[in-house]
C-alpha cells in the first residue's frame, strides 16, 4: 500500500514538472504558525500559506506549494532556449500570477519581439 502511494506522488510530481518546470523542496517554518509555510520576502513582506494550498512567492516568480510542517515544493519557471541569434530580454509581466510571470520578451538582432 505505501509503495503505491509513493508511486502516485512521484507520478504527480513528474506531471507537475511538465506543466510548471523546475522544482525543489524548501522548508518555511515559524513556530508562531504551526503546520503552515511562512515565506519572508523583501521589505518585511510575509506570506503565510496553509498546508495543502499554493501561492506565488512575495518577491519572485515562484509558486510555493505548502505541505505539512512547513515543507514546500517550490516551482520555478520553465524556459525553453530562445531561437538562434536571439536572447531573452525583459520579463513581460513581473507582477502577474505564476506561471504568467515567467513570460519573457525575446530580442533578435537587437529587435525586440513580443
Amino acid at each position: 500500500m505505501a509503495q503505491s502511494k509513493v508511486c502516485t506522488v512521484l507520478a504527480l510530481m513528474l506531471m507537475l514538472h511538465g506543466v510548471y518546470g523546475l522544482f525543489n523542496f524548501q522548508i518555511f517554518t515559524d513556530d508562531a504558525y504551526p503546520n503552515k509555510c511562512v515565506v519572508d520576502g523583501a521589505e518585511n513582506k510575509r506570506l503565510i500559506i496553509d498546508s495543502g494550498k499554493s501561492a506565488r512567492h512575495p518577491d519572485k516568480c515562484l509558486l510555493v506549494e505548502c505541505h505539512l510542517n512547513g515543507w514546500a515544493l517550490v516551482y520555478q519557471c520553465k524556459l525553453k532556449p530562445p531561437p538562434a541569434s536571439c536572447k531573452y530580454s525583459e520579463v513581460k509581466k513581473p507582477d502577474a500570477p505564476f506561471p504568467e510571470c515567467c513570460e519573457m520578451d525575446v530580442t533578435c538582432n537587437e529587435i525586440a519581439w513580443d
